[in-house]
């Protein structure tokens, strides 16, 4: 598994108020502070490395027009809510993308055929990719990058209550998948 999340919010918010007094290479910090999680994240979302990158640079660029978090609290919770609007986005248009060329007849490429990354658990993550949004997404997010109740209810605009209740279902699905695979017992 990835590391576990350091807390950067100091980190950010001198980040973000150096980039509105101008100072671009703040922005890039905070690239390098989160970008790779928000690409694995990504990439766990669309289960597609292409639309995860198409979304990265969608999200990052939506977070350089709107000068960041500034007025919406925490900068990393508000970033993945834009990382994951902008997958939405993505896989809306690929889906698009697919029934147009099946209309004509040309063969579109599945989303998701290719392996994301390599896992400590690979049964695990492999079931993980298996389960249907939101159920995906909050496992991720809090397992993958170590986010609160809190912050996912806040990243994918859900009430807590929600994010614990599809915890609870996701652990029970992925326990009867592991169990059938002979992974768990």
């Amino acid at each position: 598994m990835s590391e576990p999340h350091r807390d950067t919010t100091g980190d950010d918010d001198d980040a973000l108020r150096r980039w509105a007094g101008g100072d671009e290479r703040a922005f890039d910090a905070l690239v390098r502070a989160h970008g790779a999680a928000v690409y694995a994240f990504l990439c766990k979302v669309t289960r597609d490395p292409e639309l995860a990158s198409e979304a990265y640079s969608d999200a990052f660029l939506k977070v350089f027009r709107t000068g960041g978090a500034e007025g919406r609290g925490h900068f990393r919770p508000w970033l993945f809510t834009v990382a994951r609007r902008c997958a939405q986005d993505v896989l809306r248009t690929e889906r698009r993308r697919t029934r147009t060329a099946a209309a004509w007849g040309d063969e579109p490429r599945p989303a998701g055929d290719e392996p994301v990354n390599a896992e400590d658990n690979d049964a695990l993550w492999a079931a993980v990719q298996q389960l249907p949004e939101p159920h995906r997404s909050v496992v991720i997010l809090r397992y993958r990058h170590d986010f609160d109740s809190p912050e996912i209810a806040r990243i994918l605009e859900l009430s807590e209550k929600q994010v614990r209740d599809k915890l609870v279902y996701a652990r029970r699905v992925l326990r009867k998948v592991l169990e059938a695979e002979g992974a768990v017992s």
